[in-house]
Formats: C-alpha cells, sequence, structure tokens
C-alpha cells in the first residue's frame, strides 16, 4: 500500500491517540496507540469506543496492513476472529482487496475493514447480534468458502486457475480454458465477466500472489 503523505497526516488527524512507534525489525511504518471510533449501521444502535492496537503498514505497493489489539481485551481465539499472537482477521486477502478496490488508502483500510470488525465486536460485547458482514468458518475452509462464493467456482484447483487467469491480460487469459469445467475456452465462458470485474478491483499483480498463496493451502 502506497502511504502518501495526505494519507498518512489524514489518519495522524482522524485519530490522534495513535503514534507512530519505531521500529528497526519492520519494512514499514508502525502505529501504536488508542484507536477510538464511531460508526453505525441499519437496524443498529450506534456504537463507538477504543482499544489499544498496533497497526503496520508495509512498504510492498500491494501489500495490506496488519493489525494488532495489544491489550488483549479481545480474547484471542478464533471465534472472535483474533489469532494467538493478537492480530486481527478482517477478512480474506482477495475479499479485503475488493472491498479496497483499485487505489487502496490507509484511510480507505481503516473505515472499510477495521473500523467494521471493531465495531462488530463492540455489538457483540453489548449482546447486539454478530458481525455486520457476516462470518465465515475458520482457517482453510473460511477461505475456501469465500473465493467460491466471490469467483463462482467450486474447489480449490479452480479457485486457484480463476485466480491465475484474472492475473493475466484478458486477450491471454481469454485463449485458456475456463477452470468452471464448462470444457470452453474463457472467452466463451460467462466465467470471463466476473474475472474482468475482480480485474477492475485488484491489480492482477496481486492476484497472482494470492492464486501462488492458495496453491499452498492444504485442503
Amino acid at each position: 500500500m502506497q502511504l502518501t503523505d495526505a494519507d498518512r497526516a489524514a489518519f495522524v488527524a482522524a485519530y490522534p491517540g495513535m503514534r507512530l512507534a519505531p521500529s528497526t525489525k519492520v519494512a514499514g511504518r508502525l502505529y501504536e496507540g488508542d484507536f477510538h471510533f464511531h460508526a453505525g449501521a441499519v437496524g443498529r444502535v450506534d456504537v463507538e469506543g477504543h482499544f489499544e492496537l498496533l497497526i503496520l503498514i508495509p512498504e510492498g505497493r500491494h501489500s495490506l496492513p496488519a493489525v494488532w489489539e495489544i491489550a488483549e481485551r479481545i480474547e484471542r481465539i478464533p471465534d472472535n476472529h483474533v489469532s494467538s499472537d493478537g492480530s486481527l482477521c478482517l477478512g480474506t486477502e482477495l475479499s479485503l482487496r475488493i472491498v479496497l478496490g483499485p487505489n487502496p488508502t490507509l484511510m480507505k483500510f481503516i473505515e472499510r475493514c477495521l473500523i467494521p470488525y471493531l465495531a462488530g465486536t463492540r455489538w457483540r460485547e453489548d449482546g447486539d447480534g454478530s458481525y455486520i458482514n457476516g462470518e465465515l468458518p475458520h482457517y482453510e475452509e473460511g477461505l475456501i468458502t469465500d473465493y467460491q462464493e466471490i469467483l463462482g467456482v467450486n474447489g480449490h484447483e479452480a479457485i486457484r486457475q480463476s485466480l491465475k487467469l484474472a492475473s493475466l491480460r484478458r486477450r491471454v487469459a481469454n485463449k485458456k480454458t475456463c477452470p468452471c469445467h464448462c470444457g470452453r475456452r474463457l472467452g466463451r465462458c460467462n466465467l470471463r465477466f466476473r474475472l474482468n470485474k475482480l480485474r477492475n478491483s485488484v491489480p492482477r499483480s496481486a492476484l497472482s500472489g494470492i492464486a501462488e498463496k492458495v496453491k499452498r493451502v492444504s485442503c
């Protein structure tokens, strides 16, 4: 993610409880502190709150931020979508990239990915239902379930092949066999429309990286 001076200034102004944390152990910028937020949703009572967070914005252009809840206020169990090291699971990489669009910024990440998770956590604390965006199964099962819904194909290998084709130029990908098992080339199958839409939201280089990660998932 490209962190511009304007994006950094907007973040610091919006969340003054967060401060730059110097570190020589990571490639990127670390922000740490008391993160205050306010959120609302249709059918829900507006909620506000704060959490002690550590946010890493990596240097890589297509890398996404990572967030840790460092006060252990959120129990570190899968049902809370938080791992044992305190890092928050805000969604699958593909779904986050789609939400952020082709030009992700730190403020988009905060508003579209992080705050919905924190608001859902607060609503759960108050006994007001589950997360607004729904919940997936944990670990690999959730990843595969999410990618199948997004891509409209079934099975681990079909997901990987679809992502790989989406990472190619359209003219090249459309000549390949469609991974949906229809027996036709991609250019003659309706799956091409989903993949074209995906290319408009997610950089092709990022899609290639996601395809490689799916390849390493054991299902």
